[in-house]
């Protein structure tokens, strides 16, 4: 005896042909993404979003996201800063006196990055101490070249820990 056919949504119908087709599963949360259409080539031709939109989509899921759970993402940053800190004592103590040296005038900050001259607007140039122990010898740098730096030193340090198989 032949099983009886049925369909799992109200209009089984390609959304590319707009052709009738009968599904394989029961379903709909059981079929994969190409059962939707009548066939690969229907599922191969379907229209797609470009990458800049689905970015935008994402980029407002985010917000949304982060709006509705504000005091627990802030909650968390703390969290965060509080265990750095902890774990960081000389770091924080050097960018605390590098901080006050700058405020009171001590220590001028440039307009500019030291390693690619772009000019900086705002908090837009960042300090990078080469050692903790001397906190107001730093080396002025903007956003993006501090972030390479930190980037080089911290690949050397993981290719260092790997040769000597601490990774």
């Amino acid at each position: 005896m032949n099983k009886p056919t049925f369909h799992p949504w109200p209009n089984p119908t390609c959304p590319v042909c707009s052709k009738f087709f009968v599904a394989r599963k029961r379903y709909e949360k059981d079929r994969k993404p190409h059962q939707r259409y009548c066939s690969k080539k229907c599922y191969w031709s379907r229209p797609r979003m470009d990458l800049g939109e689905a970015r935008d989509r994402q980029s407002i899921a985010v917000n949304k996201w982060r709006l509705k759970n504000k005091d627990r993402n802030r909650a968390s940053q703390r969290k965060r800063s509080d265990q750095w800190n902890k774990n960081n004592p000389d770091k924080r103590k050097s960018s605390l006196q590098l901080q006050g040296a700058v405020r009171s005038g001590k220590i001028l900050k440039p307009d500019s990055c030291s390693e690619c001259g772009k000019k900086a607007t705002g908090h837009g140039l960042q300090g990078h101490h080469e050692d903790h122990a001397k906190p107001l010898e730093v080396i002025w740098l903007c956003a993006k070249c501090h972030k390479h730096l930190h980037a080089i030193v911290m690949g050397d340090r993981f290719i260092n820990m790997k040769r000597v198989g601490l990774r």
